[in-house]
């Protein structure tokens, strides 16, 4: 997960932290640090090695993300697998997405995201992460200025990702799906967004 600047997320396992290999040593540790600021300091952090099975992902969860968002209105197909939480975007295998911003098309965004994997793939399966602003400074001066006015997202993904997967959203114009034991909670204000 490093990129050509050097820079990465910076990883924490158990041992770094001297915590027992446990969800509930990962809700420990996140109780007793300054998590926004190391998040402002670090851009990205990730947790591995703490065993956190996908029951036991709430309370991680409401460290992480106190005020996750729902993803209404999302741009993407996605189903709902708890509380905020969300597939990632279910395209088929053989499709790339591109890097991006998330949500950056709609007129709140999330403030924190979080990524979790409930089953390691064989082979692949990275989630690659950037610092967005060493991405723009990579970019030609002559494309940041063509941008410089600000861009209009159209939202069409929805309906190309789910004929290309054969199906369609159950609410149209949302991009997601509930699972029948998904349980419902508004969120209050700005927060962060969840991806299982």
């Amino acid at each position: 997960m490093t990129d050509r600047n050097g820079w990465s997320p910076l990883e924490i396992t158990p041992g770094d932290v001297g915590a027992a290999a446990t969800p509930e040593a990962l809700v420990e540790h996140l109780d007793s640090i300054d998590l926004a600021g190391l998040l402002v300091r670090e851009k990205a952090v990730v947790f591995r090695g703490f065993k956190v099975p996908g029951e036991g992902l709430d309370p991680v969860l409401d460290r992480l993300l106190p005020r996750r968002l729902s993803y209404v209105h999302g741009n993407s197909p996605r189903t709902k697998v708890g509380s905020n939480v969300y597939t990632s975007t279910e395209y088929p295998q053989e499709y790339t997405i591109s890097m991006h911003n998330e949500m950056s098309y709609a007129h709140a965004w999330p403030t924190r995201l979080a990524f979790y994997c409930a089953v390691a793939p064989e082979t692949g399966g990275a989630t690659p992460v950037v610092d967005a602003a060493l991405w723009l400074e990579a970019l030609d001066p002559e494309v940041r200025e063509a941008f410089e006015a600000g861009v209009r997202y159209t939202p069409c993904m929805a309906a190309r990702a789910s004929a290309r997967a054969g199906r369609t959203p159950s609410k149209p114009g949302t991009g997601t799906r509930s699972t029948s034991s998904s349980r419902r909670r508004r969120p209050s204000g700005a927060g962060g967004r969840a991806t299982a």
